[in-house]
């Protein structure tokens, strides 16, 4: 039988696989007449545990198969004529790599990918399978970066449950991490988005002026794999809650940052991990910016006519259908949860037209933080036209501006007194 050369599923008469039929985190099989049978398929990449094939881009002499390790890309290149693999060597340790929008040739000896890195800004490279080099294409330019004046660290921090969660730390050199500076933590942990190795672009400006950056790889992304999701979702909901936490504490105790001194952000899902976290745990926290926070957890979900609660059911449970699933999401719900204490300073935005997160989450949620708190911080909100976050380039620019604004003006303050 002939086939099509590059097509994803059969090259020089060969049957090649790349299927979660046996694995969550994807394998890559090859098979002759028989890819009927899967008993019958031969596995070509043996990988670990915590081993995610993020994808294989088919050419006709190799494949480039971009994965994930321990949390960590990494680029496998195989041939398809005799099967010899090497991994892609990077000049940072920790990467991102992404092939989204690129043309290939599938004839050739080159692929040309995306590579950005916490300290690299994004660029587009042609690498050659062959003599195993890179030759640049182009790469997006920070005025007045200096990559020799920053360092990063990865971090495994043990949760309540004893589960290590991978935390990234970037630092300006000039400054270091140090209890004397402010920490600045990033976190998303929800629906299977892990949070890639990618250039701060927005961090950078709160970077210069001493801010310790740690990026908080909770569960409920898929940086270790898509059980790493599974156990950030429906009844595992609050190990995302637990990891942020933990990861605030330990930063405290090994002298990263002093206690309360920690600001925090995040956007959508990540309002309920960071409500949570100054429900539970205000004591931590300077201050918390949120864009368009999903806060109000359980009366959205109990409410099929908006437009995304029946899809967000797979996520978080149907509170409208079990009353275990009720009593567990109201058991942390950022709303329902509000109590007489202190709270940081906190700036949230919303989106009149985003479906979403409705603009009366972020509102409501404001208004009882208010009517309960026990001192004076600063509480700003901020309503746009917009939806959700995607909104423009220039209103994305604007908004995490305000954000990242927010954070440093208030860590200079002494307005949570």
């Amino acid at each position: 039988a002939s086939c099509l050369v590059g097509s994803e599923m059969c090259i020089r008469d060969r049957y090649y696989l790349y299927t979660n039929f046996f694995n969550k985190d994807f394998d890559l099989f090859s098979a002759n007449d028989n890819i009927k049978s899967p008993s019958k398929w031969k596995k070509i990449i043996q990988k670990g545990k915590n081993t995610f094939i993020k994808k294989v881009v088919f050419f006709e002499k190799f494949f480039a198969i971009p994965l994930r390790e321990n949390g960590l890309d990494d680029l496998l290149i195989i041939d398809t004529k005799n099967g010899k693999k090497h991994h892609v060597k990077f000049d940072d340790k920790i990467v991102g790599i992404t092939f989204n929008g690129i043309k290939q040739n599938p004839y050739g000896d080159v692929v040309r990918l995306r590579v950005e890195s916490n300290l690299t800004p994004r660029a587009i490279y042609d690498y050659n399978i062959k003599k195993r080099t890179f030759k640049m294409v182009s790469q997006a330019t920070v005025k007045g970066y200096d990559k020799e004046k920053y360092a990063q660290e990865r971090l495994l921090i043990p949760s309540v449950d004893g589960t290590r969660i991978p935390a990234t730390v970037i630092y300006n050199k000039s400054f270091g991490p140090s209890i004397d500076n402010p920490v600045y933590m990033y976190v998303y942990g929800a629906y299977g988005d892990g949070i890639p190795p990618e250039f701060p672009v927005f961090a950078l400006s709160a970077i210069d002026r001493g801010f310790t950056y740690v990026i908080a790889h909770v569960r409920g992304g898929d940086e270790l794999g898509k059980n790493w999701h599974e156990q950030g979702k429906l009844f595992n909901r609050k190990n995302s809650f637990d990891d942020f936490i933990s990861i605030s504490q330990y930063l405290v105790d090994k002298g990263y940052v002093a206690k309360g001194n920690i600001s925090a952000s995040g956007e959508s899902a990540a309002g309920t991990i960071i409500g949570v976290a100054i429900n539970e745990r205000p004591d931590l926290y300077k201050s918390v910016s949120i864009l368009v926070p999903f806060v109000d957890v359980l009366n959205s979900l109990m409410d099929s006519s908006l437009e995304y609660t029946m899809t967000d059911w797979s996520e978080y449970g149907n509170p409208k259908e079990d009353k275990k699933v009720f009593d567990y999401i109201r058991s942390y719900s950022p709303y329902e949860q509000i109590k007489k204490q202190k709270y940081p300073n906190i700036y949230v935005t919303g989106g009149i037209n985003d479906a979403a997160v409705g603009y009366w989450e972020p509102a409501k949620w404001v208004s009882k933080i208010r009517d309960n708190q026990t001192n004076k911080s600063l509480i700003l909100t901020s309503f746009r036209k917009g939806g959700h976050i995607d909104n423009g380039y220039r209103t994305v620019e604007l908004e995490f501006a305000k954000q990242i604004a927010f954070l440093i003006t208030t860590n200079n303050s002494e307005l949570q007194e």
